[in-house]
């Protein structure tokens, strides 16, 4: 899990009327497909050019993965520009 991303994430649902905690997102995030899927829509909105499954791994909710077995989450160039554009 990226937690800068996944923070990003969080900060763009703020602005777009989230009021919960991080905690909450967290497990709406891990447990609603349909809000993970609206936020990767966000993050497409922001730049993100890569497919959902890439996104659902980066925030921690894609498979069964675990951090203990994954090689470390390289930064594409979308992803850079998701997480830059507007949080400087």
């Amino acid at each position: 899990m990226n937690e800068e991303a996944l923070q990003q994430l969080y900060s763009l649902a703020k602005n777009e009327g989230y009021t919960d905690s991080i905690e909450d997102f967290k497990i709406l995030m891990s447990s609603n497909e349909g809000a993970l899927s609206n936020m990767y829509n966000v993050a497409q909105n922001e730049g993100y050019t890569d497919p959902i499954e890439d996104f659902k791994v980066l925030v921690g909710f894609g498979g069964a993965s675990t951090q203990e077995t994954d090689p470390p989450v390289k930064k594409k160039e979308g992803l850079e520009s998701f997480l830059v554009v507007g949080f400087s």
